[in-house]
C-alpha cells in the first residue's frame, strides 16, 4: 500500500507539475496578448482634446452672444412698445386737460352770460316795480289833490 501511495504520490506530483506549468503557460499567453492589445491601443490616433474642449467653448460662446443679440432686440422692441404707450398716453392726458380746460372756460362765459342776462332782467323789474311804485304815488297825489280841492 506504501508502494501504491508512493506511486500515487509520484504521479500526482506529475499532475502537479503538468498544471502548474499549464497555468505558467495561459499567464504568458495572456501576459502577450494584453502587451499585443496595449501596443494596439498605442498605435489608434490620438485625439486632441484641448481642440475639442477649445471648439465646445467657441460654440457655447457662439450660443450665448446669439441669445443675447436676440435679447437686446427684444428688450429694444418692448422698450420701443413702451414709449409709444407712454406717449400715446401723454397725448390723450394733453387733450383730456386740454379739451377740459376749455369746457371750463365756455361754461364759465356762458355761467357769465347768464348771470349779465340775469342781472338785466333783475334790473328790469326793479325798473318796472320803480316805475309802479311811482305811478301809484303820482295816483295817490293826484286823488288827494282832487279830493283835497274845492268843489266848484
Amino acid at each position: 500500500m506504501a508502494a501504491l501511495r508512493a506511486g500515487s504520490s509520484g504521479s500526482s506530483a506529475a499532475q502537479l507539475s503538468r498544471a502548474a506549468e499549464r497555468v505558467d503557460s495561459l499567464w504568458l499567453q495572456g501576459t502577450r496578448t494584453l502587451t499585443e492589445q496595449t501596443e494596439q491601443l498605442w498605435k489608434l490616433p490620438q485625439v486632441d482634446v484641448g481642440e475639442a474642449f477649445r471648439r465646445y467653448v467657441d460654440y457655447l460662446q457662439d450660443g450665448l452672444r446669439l441669445n443675447s443679440d436676440v435679447m437686446l432686440k427684444w428688450f429694444g422692441a418692448l422698450t420701443s412698445i413702451t414709449d409709444a404707450v407712454r406717449d400715446q398716453l401723454q397725448a390723450v392726458t394733453d387733450f383730456q386737460r386740454d379739451h377740459g380746460q376749455a369746457i371750463s372756460s365756455w361754461i364759465s362765459s356762458e355761467t357769465e352770460t347768464l348771470l349779465n342776462a340775469a342781472k338785466r332782467q333783475v334790473e328790469q323789474v326793479d325798473r318796472v316795480r320803480q316805475a309802479e311804485r311811482n305811478g301809484e304815488e303820482q295816483a295817490g297825489q293826484v286823488d288827494r289833490d282832487t279830493a283835497g280841492a274845492p268843489a266848484g
